[in-house]
């Protein structure tokens, strides 16, 4: 088994039940994306349309295969591919058990790629993160960036002895719901969450070579807020967006 694949692969039944009826399936073809043995792909095939398995490791095409077989399911189509290369723009839905080493750039290749929902099994850490509210410790920069375009919410936790091999850390299972909504400028939420515990005055004047201005200008614009003295880590997304909007307006100008 290539442990450096980031392979550990959920055995608990209930929680494959229970993730499989997160959202509804019914007439959808469903892209799962590290399919492993095919433990979810099973409970997925049942209601869903068709199911594209996407597994990256080879060696597991065979028992993959062979699992579907056993069960009589005929509306699964296996790839055997990277997710980071794939191309997830033709699913409504997408499943995914998200290595621990490349969790952020699938997420957001799932966030961006037009998909309606998204089920995944995250490190616990990371989904609380993601799921965190302004004010709170783990707030942060992926709180923000995923939350202005997804409602995230936590449907269950699971701890690490449901998978096999036990990984070293407990996960969670995660639904987003992707919204239309107004995109956080990355380069200028990414200067503010730099020094978060900061007010979003200080956080500016901190970050005026990373964002192109001199001090006094990062002053003025943190004045014209009418919050620069908050900290950024208490900031609401409605706030940021007021920021991001703002400063896009502000930059033209200087």
């Amino acid at each position: 088994m290539k442990r450096n694949l980031g392979q550990n692969f959920l055995a608990a039944e209930e929680i494959l039940e229970e993730a499989a009826q997160a959202v509804s399936l019914k007439g959808k073809t469903v892209l799962e994306i590290g399919a492993g043995h095919g433990e979810l792909t099973v409970f997925l095939a049942k209601d869903a349309k068709n199911v594209v398995a996407l597994e990256l490791d080879s060696k597991l095409i065979a028992p993959l295969r062979e699992n579907l077989s056993l069960n009589e399911i005929k509306n699964v189509k296996i790839v055997c591919g990277d997710a980071l290369e794939f191309d997830f723009s033709n699913y409504e839905i997408i499943y995914g058990n998200l290595p621990y080493y490349i969790t952020t750039p699938l997420l957001f290749k799932i966030i961006k790629s037009g998909c309606k929902q998204a089920v995944l099994l995250v490190q616990a850490e990371v989904g609380e993160r993601i799921v965190a509210e302004s004010g709170s410790h783990e707030y942060s920069r992926l709180s923000v960036m995923v939350q202005s375009q997804a409602d995230a919410s936590i449907i269950d936790f699971v701890p690490k002895e449901c998978f096999n091999p036990i990984p070293k850390v407990d996960s969670v299972l995660l639904k987003l719901v992707m919204k239309k909504n107004f995109v956080l400028g990355e380069k200028l939420v990414n200067a503010l969450f730099q020094h978060k515990n900061q007010s979003v005055k200080n956080a500016l004047v901190h970050s005026t070579a990373f964002l192109g201005l001199d001090k006094q200008k990062a002053r003025e614009f943190a004045d014209s807020l009418g919050f620069g003295g908050e900290k950024v880590f208490c900031l609401s997304l409605k706030q940021l967006e007021t920021v991001c909007k703002k400063f896009n307006g502000f930059s033209e100008k200087t």
